[in-house]
């Protein structure tokens, strides 16, 4: 019989009958109650029954004396199932038996949970000398007034409980730090007996963490229960989703991407659709962005059970692992916009690999060995943490001898990569922002730097092991990874925007005012603006026999300062699809191609990209471009005519895309261009670089009182307006739709007579070649022939034409001769030579050269040519003193002559050939 039902319900007293009640749910988790812990309305008519506490034995007793009623003592207490935590339809607190004996009744042993929690309870209110002190606290807490034998037992047991958590003897030392420590415990001294029990004011302490500590733990139990049920609910829709979607197209649509999956070497992951899931069962769905991590593990269930269902059939021992991966969520989120409200959601994440390093093993399960007992301890390590989880000490015997065992632990590939903004989602000089990723298992090496992807994955806060500041560090654990190749389409065109552009194609002054709509606010340079117009929309990489070359313009401005040219770039970096601006001085280490250098967190070797391989089929606007690094000199030019980057570096070794356009600009070291000297001295870079630039153009500050004039009115409005349609610039709007338009759906050919045209106009220049000394003046090589079908290919598509017509070829001609011949002075220009962009130098400087080393091997009589000799014999030949001391200087400069001796300021020099 129960009180409550024929008992305390049908005494008279109701308020009694409420606080016997109220009592007995306090009894069944302590053996002590104080004031405190009852409703405030049952307060007074405690402290006039009991005072400010009462024990279990006494309620116990007044119980038996307040309701007679046979039995009624043992109906209060039901052998009062001790405090516990429900688990697996257990009831709470469980009472697992010890191994010290097996006591029943009011007093009946506490389940390891609840003894835990003591343990937390007593370390948060009492100062105790070690922490095994805490399990004799516990048992002056749950049984007052106990001998010193009495309570030795009684910690024993509760250790005993705890899985022998320490030693006898450190039970022991604890019995006796407590009994003697006089601020925790209060001696009894009876006849002949001693006891000792905890003070009340710590036992109130004790008793209201506890509760509040038991309330936390059943929440969280309850919350856990029901996550249970809610992922083996999910784990069934994902059971039906994934073997009837697609039913009623004949076959189960992911049956048959899991059957490929696993026909597939290595293959352990299913991409799912995340628009299908939402189709399907959008309330999953939805609970993927806010709760990932029962979601994956739901769908990761069902495929299991799919496993072992027909076709495949699979034992519960012969289960492949596979990894459910969701894409295509319907919105993404660039690395600059990423904040505090995406931590531990499920996220989309669009941008650029910067940055990679090498694939090493991560610790998935950690299996940890005592090597006193042999006991092992399995902790699941995270992907987002710093440090290892592993036990302090030995869960069986206490010993802190422990190893992990790498035959037990379970080890899966770990990489991680750097993604920042892409070019294009950058305004106004925007500094890139980047997110740190790691992938884990079969995505690790699914891309490169450079490589724009789509990840998905959830937001974590990097776990350090102390934290120091309120402020954290986030990264991304990839779920799915998408390398994209959508070059132009992030551009969007409408059907009036299309239309629009054909209309303005098809106009008489549409060149003329596209060239105008480059950096209007650039006085002139029509010429450069047109070189740059048909660099902006490419060539075609193929020529007419369909040998593959490279599609891009590359154009170099150099010259005098104040000119525009880097105000030329600022404008470009708005219009110019993928494009990224750097200057020399200001790009990473990684410069401008690409880089093995070291993380700045973990100090291992990373591979980070450079502005080349950022820039992958976009733009590269690179400014101050003769102060580049000496590492990017010896692999710029392979970037340039091949679109590849290599590393072989800190046991790096890769090969990068970098199918970039350059447009660069360039100073002359001496600050101002100057016709007497050599393109290559002046910009101090190697020929192989030059002659990758398919169109120089030195902007040179040259008085021009007409021109002048018309600056000037310019810059203050002074001028009178242009009344010609061409006059007005397009908007920068229109210019990033129209460049992009014409190469997403232009592809123009060489016609025949184009062809024709070019081919005869290559062989007729190649005719006028001259010899002077022992060179050839060549003013065309074959390299500058396919300089011409990319500019003319170019042309017909700045037209929207698909064939590359004979007026396209003749535009091609005139703008590479007026660049070939503005890097001749003025009284050179009649004839073209192409040796000043081969190697760096003007066919008649070669002859020059030429002069002084013959002039020098003829007067070394074994002890060296003098100077003085060298200059009067080549005066007769019509070369001042002047250019015989410069170029006897550039030979010692390059190590092609060498000074031997100097007698009375006379210098001797020897030849020394390579």
């Amino acid at each position: 019989m129960e009180v409550g039902e024929s008992g305390i319900n049908n005494l008279p007293n109701p308020e009694l009958i409420e606080l016997a009640k109220a009592l007995e749910e306090k009894f069944q988790h302590t053996d002590r109650v104080f004031v405190f812990n009852l409703p405030d309305h049952l307060k007074d008519l405690f402290k006039d029954t009991f005072g400010t506490y009462v024990e279990k034995s006494t309620f116990k007793a007044w119980v038996q004396e307040v309701f007679p009623h046979e039995d009624s003592g043992e109906k209060i207490f039901p052998a009062i199932a001790e405090a516990g935590i429900a688990k697996e339809g257990r009831k709470s607190f469980p009472q697992p038996e010890g191994k010290r004996g097996k006591e029943a009744g009011t007093r009946g042993k506490k389940g390891k949970e609840f003894y835990e929690l003591a343990i937390r309870a007593i370390t948060k209110v009492a100062t105790l000398k070690k922490s095994y002190d805490a399990l004799a606290v516990v048992a002056l807490y749950l049984h007052p007034k106990l001998t010193h034998d009495e309570l030795l037992n009684k910690t024993l047991e509760i250790n005993d409980i705890l899985g022998e958590k320490y030693s006898a003897s450190s039970i022991r030392k604890a019995v006796s730090n407590v009994v003697n420590n006089r601020s925790l415990v209060r001696k009894i001294e009876g006849r002949s007996t001693t006891w000792f029990e905890l003070h009340d004011d710590l036992m109130m302490d004790i008793s209201k963490v506890l509760n509040e500590l038991i309330l936390e733990a059943k929440a969280k139990e309850e919350l856990a229960a029901e996550e249970a049920e809610n992922i083996e609910g999910m784990a069934a829709k994902f059971f039906r989703f994934f073997t009837t979607y697609g039913v009623d197209t004949g076959k189960a649509f992911y049956v048959e991407k899991l059957r490929e999956v696993l026909a597939e070497r290595g293959g352990r992951s299913l991409a799912v659709d995340y628009v299908h899931v939402n189709a399907f069962i959008p309330d999953v769905a939805a609970k993927l962005l806010e709760r990932p991590d029962d979601v994956i593990q739901a769908a990761e269930m069902a495929i299991r059970e799919v496993l072992k269902e027909p076709p495949f059939d699979y034992s519960e021992e012969d289960l492949p692992e596979v990894h459910v991966r969701f894409f295509n969520l319907p919105q993404s989120v660039a690395p600059r916009r990423i904040g505090s409200d995406h931590l531990n959601r499920f996220i989309q994440v669009e941008g650029v690999v910067s940055r990679i390093t090498e694939v090493k093993p991560f610790v998935h399960k950690a299996v940890y060995v005592c090597r006193a007992c042999g006991n092992e301890m399995v902790r699941l390590q995270n992907p987002y943490s710093v440090y290892m989880k592993r036990p302090e000490k030995c869960e069986a015997c206490g010993s802190r001898d422990l190893y992990l065992d790498d035959e037990k632990s379970t080890f899966i590939d770990y990489q991680t990569i750097r993604v920042q903004d892409a070019p294009e989602v950058l305004r106004g000089g925007q500094m890139p922002r980047f997110l740190d990723v790691v992938l884990l298992d079969d995505l690790v090496d699914s891309v490169q730097p450079g490589d724009r992807v789509i990840i998905t994955g959830v937001l974590r806060r990097v776990e350090e092991k102390t934290e120091k500041r309120p402020v954290v560090r986030k990264v991304l654990i990839a779920n799915h990874v998408q390398p994209v190749n959508r070059d132009l389409d992030e551009i969007e065109l409408t059907r009036e925007d299309e239309q629009r552009i054909r209309e303005e194609a098809g106009k008489p002054y549409f060149k003329e005012r596209l060239v105008r709509s480059i950096a209007p606010n650039i006085y002139g340079m029509d010429r450069i603006k047109e070189g740059i117009a048909l660099s902006l929309v490419g060539g075609i990489g193929e020529r007419p026999d369909g040998t593959k070359m490279r599609d891009a313009i590359h154009v170099l401005l150099v010259g005098d300062p104040g000119k525009g040219k880097s105000a030329v770039l600022e404008f470009l970096r708005k219009v110019a699809p993928r494009s990224i601006l750097a200057s020399a001085e200001g790009v990473t280490k990684a410069g401008f191609t690409a880089a093995a250098v070291r993380d700045e967190l973990t100090g291992e070797w990373v591979l980070e990209a450079g502005v080349m391989v950022l820039a992958d089929k976009g733009f590269a606007l690179l400014d101050e471009f003769e102060k580049m690094k000496e590492s990017d000199r010896n692999a710029i030019h392979r970037a340039m005519e091949q679109g590849t980057v290599e590393i072989h570096k800190a046991g790096i070794n890769a090969t990068l895309n970098a199918r970039a356009t350059v447009i660069a600009a360039a100073n002359p070291v001496h600050g101002r261009w100057n016709f007497n000297e050599d393109i290559a001295d002046q910009l101090k870079l190697p020929p192989t670089i030059i002659s990758r630039f398919d169109l120089i153009f030195p902007v040179i500050d040259e008085p021009d009182p007409k021109e002048d004039k018309k600056l000037a009115e310019s810059m203050l409005g002074l001028g009178r307006e242009e009344s010609s349609p061409a006059a007005e610039p397009y908007d920068e709007e229109f210019l990033k739709k129209f460049i992009a338009y014409a190469r997403r759906n232009v592809h123009p050919r060489l016609s025949r007579e184009a062809a024709v045209l070019l081919g005869e106009y290559y062989v007729e220049l190649r005719r006028r070649a001259k010899r002077e000394g022992g060179f050839f003046k060549i003013p065309i090589t074959a390299r500058q022939l396919e300089a011409l079908i990319r500019l003319t290919t170019a042309h017909a598509r700045l037209h929207l034409r698909e064939t590359a017509t004979v007026e396209d070829a003749r535009a091609a001609i005139d703008l590479l001769e007026y660049s070939l011949r503005q890097l001749l002075p003025p009284d050179q220009r009649e004839e073209l030579d192409v040796n000043v962009i081969m190697v760096g130098k003007h066919t008649r400087e070669l002859v020059i050269e030429e002069e002084v080393i013959n002039a020098i091997r003829a007067l070394d009589d074994g002890e060296g040519a003098p100077e003085t000799g060298i200059i009067s014999l080549l005066k007769e030949k019509g070369i001042t003193e002047e250019k015989v001391r410069a170029v006897i200087e550039d030979l010692k400069e390059r190590g092609e002559i060498t000074a031997i001796r100097r007698v009375d300021d006379i210098e001797f020099y020897r030849w020394t050939p390579r």
